[in-house]
């Protein structure tokens, strides 16, 4: 996802912004269920 975000920094391209989108949108319930794993193991 870092890879994705750099390109965006210093830009204003629409479609480099919508690529960026879908990626964050494709792995954001990765990111979810990972948030949820380590809340449970901090909670143990």
């Amino acid at each position: 996802m870092l890879e994705a975000r750099n390109p965006t920094s210093h830009t204003y391209n629409q479609e480099i912004a919508m690529e960026v989108y879908e990626t964050v949108k494709e792995n954001f319930q990765v990111c979810e269920s990972l948030l949820r794993e380590l809340r449970e193991e901090i909670d143990r």
